[in-house]
């Protein structure tokens, strides 16, 4: 089959990593649709204009996704999490899987995250302390995916995105970002963090539909650079023409800078080296294009310009 017959049904497409391979898929020749909860959203109607089919309807409601899965070969599912709602990834992932089951998919893809699944082995686990439905939940769905019986299937584990940092998020998860300062409670010194991109994510998506048998029952942790936070603030500041610092605070004192509980004990967990991480020089040989920190903000400059005052 190839790519112009194999029609593949994107599941939170108008997100940003759903953004990212649902154009990647179309500009390579494949046949995309999606679901949406309002398809006359600007994001929505960005990826209309851009080629895909789009249908009406979301994870609540299970006939929506039943409809939208009808004849497609393949699924590209990535599932929310919400704090306010601890089953909606769970029962979300639940009923996509089994609507692609009944209609005879032949390949799932999926976006987790990294070190998914090991979560049980961090340090305090079982103690609440770690946003613990976040890790459980995301296992949760790749062991659904596990078990499905789908005849090819690939897991997909990014590590944190450098989307993240683009406004307004990053003023989110970064409070002061604005004032030049990001305040963490990462280490920093020449301890390395991971960083990955929704487009090099979208690039093993494409080439795990594109090579079926190559990436099958494959979970992959992906990361496209590595760098320390005084490396990090170094190419911002270069980039972007305005002086960044990250400042490592401790938990607490980073909750007092503002930033978000959440957030703060996501980034405490990965100064024990439990979260985050994949393998950079297993991942050269998929021979897939990575981008460097530097060159992803240098594309992006622009989408800065409102912190930059």
């Amino acid at each position: 089959m190839d790519q112009a017959q194999k029609s593949i049904l994107v599941i939170s497409a108008t997100g940003t990593q759903g953004h990212a391979i649902t154009k990647l898929l179309l500009q390579k020749g494949f046949s995309v649709r999606f679901l949406a909860r309002n398809p006359e959203s600007p994001s929505a109607q960005e990826l209309i204009k851009a080629g895909a089919q789009v249908y009406k309807g979301d994870l609540s409601d299970p006939a929506s996704i039943e409809a939208a899965v009808q004849g497609v070969y393949g699924v590209y599912s990535i599932l929310p999490f919400a704090m306010d709602d601890s089953n909606l990834e769970v029962d979300g992932g639940k009923a996509v899987i089994n609507a692609a089951m009944k209609a005879g998919v032949q390949q799932f893809v999926h976006a987790s995250v990294a070190n998914a699944g090991e979560h049980e082995s961090f340090e305090k686990w079982g103690t609440g302390y770690w946003n613990e439905r976040y890790w459980i939940n995301k296992w949760e769905v790749e062991k659904m995916i596990h078990n499905a019986g789908f005849p090819f299937w690939t897991i997909l584990k990014p590590v944190g995105f450098m989307e993240n940092l683009r406004p307004p998020l990053g003023g989110y998860i970064y409070p002061k970002m604005k004032e030049g300062v990001m305040v963490t409670p990462l280490k920093g010194g020449d301890r390395k963090w991971q960083w990955v991109t929704v487009e090099d994510t979208a690039r093993f998506g494409y080439a795990a539909f594109s090579d079926p048998e190559r990436f099958n029952k494959q979970s992959i942790a992906i990361a496209s650079d590595s760098l320390t936070l005084d490396e990090t603030s170094e190419i911002m500041t270069r980039v972007l023409g305005k002086k960044f610092e990250f400042i490592s605070k401790s938990p607490e004192e980073a909750i007092e800078n503002g930033v978000n509980p959440f957030v703060v004990r996501s980034m405490e967990l990965c100064n024990t080296g439990a979260c985050y991480n994949a393998d950079l020089e297993k991942l050269k040989t998929y021979n897939i294009e990575l981008t460097s920190f530097e060159q992803w903000l240098t594309n992006h400059r622009d989408e800065f310009k409102d912190i930059l005052g």
